[in-house]
């Protein structure tokens, strides 16, 4: 439908609507609402329609706890999700842990996670074994512990990856 409104490809439009102001969106769309009537039988039945290639990273996102919105993408028309961040899974499983360095040889098996700095300027993440101390402290390779830019005792921010498919698709090299 856009090549019928916009000058420009899809991608250049998309792009231009991500570095520039919301305002711009308005401007560029057309004046009227686009009646469904008048459009042909297949754009109607892709509207609301994740594209076959995004089907896997929509599953993974509503079993995170996004849902479904009642609109669709104003370029492709396809599903926009949208969560409250205490319904979504990783955020009820993060917590925050003390931070204790060991040797990478003397840290236990475990699980990745996804483990974050407390910094808003220099912040960072990275996925890491979940291994916690008797105590509770979150055991860190100095490598992991510098990449973070955290010392030992720093609380930093875990939030275990569960998800059978964010596992499968972790690079054995980032743990």
């Amino acid at each position: 439908m856009g090549r019928h409104f916009f000058a420009r490809s899809f991608q250049e439009m998309n792009h231009m609507a991500g570095v520039r102001s919301k305002s711009f969106i308005a401007e560029v769309m057309p004046q009227f609402p686009l009646y469904l009537p008048l459009l042909t039988p297949q754009a109607r039945a892709a509207i609301g329609r994740e594209h076959p290639a995004h089907e896997e990273a929509l599953a993974e996102m509503l079993a995170e706890g996004f849902v479904r919105s009642r609109h669709v993408d104003i370029f492709d028309a396809g599903p926009i999700v949208k969560a409250e961040r205490e319904r979504l899974e990783t955020f009820r499983r993060a917590a925050w842990h003390p931070v204790r360095i060991r040797p990478e040889h003397a840290l236990p098996d475990a699980e990745p996670a996804m483990i974050a700095n407390q910094t808003l300027s220099d912040f960072r993440c990275i996925v890491a074994r979940y291994a916690l101390s008797p105590t509770g402290q979150l055991m860190l390779s100095p490598q992991h512990a510098e990449r973070l830019g955290v010392e030992e005792g720093r609380a930093v921010l875990a939030a275990p990856l569960t998800l059978p498919s964010a596992i499968d698709a972790l690079d054995e090299g980032a743990m």
